[in-house]
């Protein structure tokens, strides 16, 4: 993206994530000036499991997922059961991009879906304008959403690069 002259550089939007190929950018939602940069390497669902667990960690199940999504309560979305317009309207101020109760960043409007414990399927989804009704377009960040739908994988069975996320978890025994 290059401006064409100085003062549309001035007021040139930035995208909060970029792809090219195998590499990366996303930006810092506290530090709008500073970008993370990944290389994106190909990996399957059970490889990316396997070496989560030898790190110590795991991923969640789906009853850990809504749990850590709605903060312990019962609730649709990790604000609460209402819509308003602040939600789409304010971007700044709104709950989509904001930590939950636990101080969470789960469910987020920019992070796609999150690979889960037990079987190959997803929490969470991209959020996407493709109902004219709110609440359908929101329900991919609500607690209880899941995808039934078989992972987007390439011919070698790798996972689609920067389309999930995965979340890694420590279990503690009491």
């Amino acid at each position: 993206m290059t401006p064409d002259n100085s003062l549309e550089a001035l007021f040139q939007d930035f995208p909060r994530a970029v792809r090219v190929d195998r590499y990366f950018m996303q930006q810092d939602l506290k530090n709008p000036d500073s970008f993370t940069c990944y290389v994106a390497d190909p990996v399957g669902y059970e490889e990316a499991r396997k070496e989560i667990e030898r790190t110590g960690m795991g991923l969640l199940n789906e009853d850990e997922w809504e749990y850590c999504c709605g903060s312990g309560t019962r609730r649709l979305f990790k604000w609460g059961n209402q819509l308003h317009r602040s939600l789409i309207q304010d971007e700044a101020n709104s709950p989509l991009w904001k930590e939950n109760m636990f101080g969470l960043e789960i469910a987020n409007a920019e992070f796609g879906p999150e690979l889960i414990e037990g079987r190959p399927y997803t929490k969470g989804a991209w959020l996407e304008e493709n109902f004219k009704a709110p609440v359908l377009n929101l329900l991919p960040l609500s607690s209880y959403y899941s995808v039934n739908l078989p992972l987007l994988v390439d011919p070698n069975g790798h996972l689609a690069a920067g389309y999930y996320c995965a979340r890694r978890a420590i279990r503690i025994e009491m």
